[in-house]
């Protein structure tokens, strides 16, 4: 005897099952992000509004998005590479939805000594921006893999690169790790950190910092970076007094403010010696004109 039967759907399935279905086709063991988007199976999330809710969690929320930076032109035309959901703000400038579920991240770094550092530091402080903007409470897994002795074409100058004339040594591979240590050390609440190619006490005073506990990171000192980029700004358009900009850009990181006011004062000097040669040099044309 025939009977009618309700055809069972996707959704007739228990929330475990659904669960197990959605890890399978949306989780990938491998980093994601680097080619800007997520392709394996999010497709799935458009087939209608229950299944879009019940796997936007597992999507972002369990998969690791992997982040690229360099100091030098890298093979995505930039300094650095951020998966596209990281970079995703809405017109308000709030978080996007995927945003409120990302919490795994992987950051590699390649540092090469032909190339400059600054580009490197800036992105570095840019990410960790970024990562405190997000509406997490805690970052569940972030990785750190350091390439500190990377070649760039057989370092050759890369001419792809907007600066390629300028590709001088400013930095050494200390120097980077000390960048690292100073801003990605302001994270804090990481549930599990995993550092490589870095050795020694910085490794482990990193991830000590990062698995603290209490504030969600540790802000700039604002007044004291904001002094620092007018300070940067008035330098390199005189062009002079570098060494004493780069002793005030570690004594902004370090929240060193007693350093700042040694070496701010020490441009200050600076500039007025230079008014004053210029002052000198200006009357010596004077005198000779009229004669």
């Amino acid at each position: 005897m025939a009977t009618d039967a309700t055809p069972l759907g996707f959704l007739s399935l228990s929330a475990e099952v659904r669960n197990m279905i959605y890890r399978l086709v949306l989780c990938h063991p491998s980093p994601a992000g680097l080619q800007g988007r997520l392709d394996w199976g999010a497709q799935l999330l458009r087939t209608c509004r229950q299944i879009h809710a019940e796997a936007l969690p597992i999507l972002y929320g369990e998969n690791i998005f992997e982040i690229e930076i360099y100091n030098t032109w890298g093979p995505h035309f930039g300094n650095v590479h951020y998966p596209a959901v990281l970079e995703d703000r809405r017109c308000s400038g709030t978080a996007s939805t995927a945003q409120q579920h990302l919490q795994r991240f992987s950051i590699t770094v390649r540092y090469t000594e032909y190339h400059k550092l600054e580009p490197m530091r800036n992105e570095v402080r840019r990410l960790v921006r970024r990562l405190q903007q997000l509406p997490i409470a805690a970052i569940d897994f972030l990785e750190l893999k350091c390439h500190l002795d990377c070649d760039n074409e057989n370092n050759e100058i890369n001419w792809r690169d907007p600066c390629w004339d300028d590709y001088d040594v400013d930095g050494s591979a200390d120097e980077c790790v000390g960048v690292l240590r100073t801003w990605l050390s302001r994270l804090r609440n990481v549930k599990e950190a995993v550092i490589v190619g870095m050795e020694g006490k910085d490794a482990e005073v990193l991830k000590a910092r990062w698995q603290s506990q209490g504030q969600s990171h540790v802000p700039e000192t604002p007044h004291l970076t904001d002094r620092y980029k007018a300070l940067e700004k008035h330098v390199h358009s005189l062009g002079f007094c570098k060494d004493y900009l780069q002793a005030a850009l570690l004594a902004t990181e370090n929240d060193n403010e007693d350093g700042f006011k040694v070496y701010s004062k020490g441009i200050m000097e600076g500039v007025r010696q230079l008014w004053e040669g210029l002052s000198q040099e200006e009357l010596l044309w004077d005198d000779q004109s009229e004669t």
